[in-house]
Order: structure tokens, then C-alpha cells, then sequence
């Protein structure tokens, strides 16, 4: 395993280490050395092992930021688990930025990071103002998330969320060109106000009308801070660099259309997802239950409540023996989290598409970029489930 910029280093131990665990992973220059040699193994847990099956190890399952990495004994912890990206982010060059014209065409996706330390990346996040707008924040980077991709629109020099392509990145909905407003997502109504500008050079800034500047609220640099607009001064926090994304993986469906299948958890024992008590309005609220084939068996009322298909059409998850009933958050709530994830009548709600992603913990989530959890990580019969944020634990594995 290679580094990408200099084909001549080399994943490995340290030099003179041999297979010892405990040392630093490292890259350095290729020997020849069988202690350099490594393979990729796939399974529940993935992970990259040398010739003498010592696995690389994140040091104290320390899930930090700069954490060491070493090889260590083999145990398929989640720290020895590693996943294979493909996504190539592809840095705009600034040659035709310094006058605020766009950088990329029109309709190409892009990551709109920060140039603070960590590239945080601008996102759409919960929705505010009666639902008629997405507040706008920087996280943590994840290429997964659908809301952190943006499109330009040179005919009314607007930035787009991509995945909204009539919502516009803007200030708040009656603040005009005022400094402090929360900055948001929300739809493209002709305002003097929605119009901008991204500039090149030292720092690149994005600048509305009023020569106002898009800027992290009092340049905290962590994950779900807020963005506001505020009088440009060309600080770092006010610093956005345009990444294109050369390959982004699509996650499709694992199994083709109508063919039905169990949901089950990947917390021990198993436990199946399944359609439980009417809760109202046609819906059915989801829950986790032992799995017992056998009782499935000779209670196919019992089974239909956890038999599932997919449907690449729309998109969504749906109810075997109800088909035009799908698998999403309550009617009315949107991407909300902590809200009861149900089975109800197909509408076409942007809410009710969903994706299952592979990896060491496989995930299913919305559009919204909130995955189905097991509430609590309580792993008993009955417990209900609901939409949460991300956090790849074993209540949200599937």
C-alpha cells in the first residue's frame, strides 16, 4: 500500500521493527522487506494485516483526531477496521476567481470547505423558519453527506444546494444585506440579497451583494458551528475553498426489485426490525424483536411485519405485503430527529427516499443524512426506533 504523491513510500512497520506490535505504522522508502508487504481483508470487519497477521490498529481505540496508528494482535475491533474510499477531491484552480465569477460550469457538484485547520466542510442542517429554510453549518468532513454538495447557477449567480436545486445559499428571510444573520438555505425568490459572489486568492471569500462575507460564528472551528453573515475582513474563518469531487460512490441496493428480505440489527442476538403498533394517520411505528424463523414460519402475520423490498424507482425501502407503504421518519417531521421511524403510504417526500451503506457497520439513512437507530443502543425486545444523527455505532447498524 503506497502513498498516492510518492510512489516510492510504503505502508509498513518501522525500520528495524520487523513484525513487533506496539510500533508506529509509518510510510517509508520501499526495501523489498517482507514486513512491508500488507493485504486487505474484507468481512464484518475489514482490516490491513502484514505477512505475520498483525493488523493496523488505531493506539487505545482512541477515536481522535491525530491519534498514533501501530500494528498490533489481531482482534477485529473496531479500531483494526478499515474502510476503502474512492473519492477524489479535486482542488479548483483560482485562475478566473479573482473577480468573483464562479470557478467550476454551472450544474457541477462541488464541497464547499473551510480554510480554517480540519477543511471543515458548509452544509445544510436542521430546518428552521416554519420549515421554509435549512440552517447552514460546517462539520466534520463525511462525502456521504448529501446536503454538503453545492451547484452555481450563473444565470442568477446563486450557490444551489444540489440536492435542492430551487433553495439558494442566502442570508435569513428579511435581513437583506444586515451583518449577523444566520446564514441559510431556502428558496430562490429574485432578492437583491440572494445573489453571490466567490472571490480568489489569499483567502477566498463568498460574498453576497452587500459585500458581506459568509463567516464562521466567532471562528469556532468545530463541528456544527454555526455560519452567519458578517462584515468582510478577510479572516481565516471567513476562508472557503470549491472542492469538485472527481469519484463519489453511489450506494445502491443490494438485492433487485421485489425480492423480500429481513432488517436485522448488527447488536448481538440479531434482533429484527419490524412494523409494530398503529400509532395513527396510517402509520406504523418500527421496532426490534428476537428473530425466530420458526415462529416466522408457522405465523406468516407475524413475519409480514418484518419482510421488506426494495424499490430503485423511488428509492425507498418498503413493506413486503404493502407495497405502496415505505420506510421513513413520521409524516409531518421531516429530516427531525428523535422522531419515530415508521412504515407509511408512499408521497414522494424527499423524506422517505432512503440509502443502505456497506462498511464495518452497515447504515441505513435518509436524505437528510440521519440514520435508523435503535433508540437508546437498548438491545431488547420491543424497543423502538427512530432517526438520529450518524455516529456508525452498533444501534445504528443493520
Amino acid at each position: 500500500m503506497r502513498a498516492a504523491i510518492n510512489r516510492s513510500l510504503v505502508v509498513s512497520n518501522q525500520a528495524g521493527q520487523g513484525f513487533r506490535i506496539g510500533r508506529a505504522a509509518v510510510v517509508r522508502r520501499w526495501r523489498g522487506e517482507q514486513q512491508q508487504r500488507l493485504h486487505f481483508y474484507s468481512g464484518c470487519f475489514k482490516n490491513v494485516r502484514n505477512d505475520k497477521g498483525k493488523c493496523l490498529d488505531v493506539v487505545g481505540r482512541r477515536n481522535a483526531n491525530n491519534q498514533p496508528v501501530t500494528f498490533w494482535n489481531c482482534h477485529t475491533g473496531e479500531n483494526q477496521s478499515w474502510a476503502i474510499s474512492q473519492i477524489k477531491l479535486l482542488k479548483v484552480k483560482d485562475h478566473e476567481t479573482k473577480d468573483g465569477r464562479f470557478p467550476v460550469r454551472d450544474g457541477v457538484k462541488f464541497m464547499i470547505r473551510s480554510e480554517m485547520a480540519g477543511h471543515r466542510m458548509l452544509y445544510s442542517n436542521e430546518r428552521y423558519d416554519g420549515n421554509r429554510a435549512r440552517r447552514v453549518r460546517i462539520r466534520d468532513f463525511d462525502a456521504h453527506v448529501l446536503t454538503a454538495y453545492w451547484v452555481f447557477d450563473s444565470r442568477t449567480n446563486t450557490i444551489r444546494s444540489a440536492h435542492y436545486r430551487n433553495w439558494v445559499l442566502s442570508n435569513q428571510r428579511g435581513w437583506g444585506f444586515r451583518t449577523g444573520g444566520q446564514a441559510n438555505v431556502r428558496a430562490w425568490t429574485g432578492e437583491k440579497s440572494q445573489p453571490i459572489k466567490y472571490f480568489g486568492g489569499g483567502r477566498k471569500s463568498i460574498q453576497n451583494y452587500g459585500k458581506k462575507c459568509l463567516d464562521v460564528y466567532r471562528a469556532r472551528n468545530v463541528s456544527n458551528a454555526n455560519v452567519i453573515w458578517w462584515n468582510c475582513h478577510n479572516g481565516k474563518h471567513q476562508g472557503w475553498r470549491i472542492v469538485t469531487i472527481g469519484r463519489k460512490p453511489t450506494y445502491r441496493q443490494p438485492l433487485r426489485n421485489g425480492v423480500s428480505f429481513y432488517i436485522r440489527s448488527a447488536m448481538s442476538g440479531g434482533k429484527n426490525l419490524y412494523a409494530a403498533e398503529h400509532i395513527g394517520g396510517g402509520q406504523y411505528r418500527m421496532r426490534i424483536r428476537n428473530f425466530n424463523v420458526v415462529q416466522y414460519r408457522r405465523n406468516w402475520r407475524l413475519a409480514e411485519q418484518g419482510w421488506f423490498t426494495f424499490d430503485s424507482r423511488t428509492r425507498t425501502i418498503r413493506s413486503w405485503t404493502r407495497r405502496n407503504f415505505v420506510l421513513c421518519n413520521q409524516a409531518g417531521q421531516g429530516f427531525n430527529i428523535g422522531q419515530a421511524a415508521v412504515v407509511r403510504v408512499w408521497r414522494s417526500e424527499v423524506y422517505q427516499r432512503i440509502r443502505v451503506y456497506g462498511g464495518s457497520r452497515r447504515n441505513i439513512r435518509n436524505d437528510g443524512g440521519k440514520c435508523l437507530d435503535v433508540h437508546g443502543g437498548h438491545n431488547h425486545n420491543g424497543r423502538h426506533v427512530i432517526f438520529w444523527n450518524c455516529h456508525n455505532g452498533a444501534n445504528q447498524g443493520w
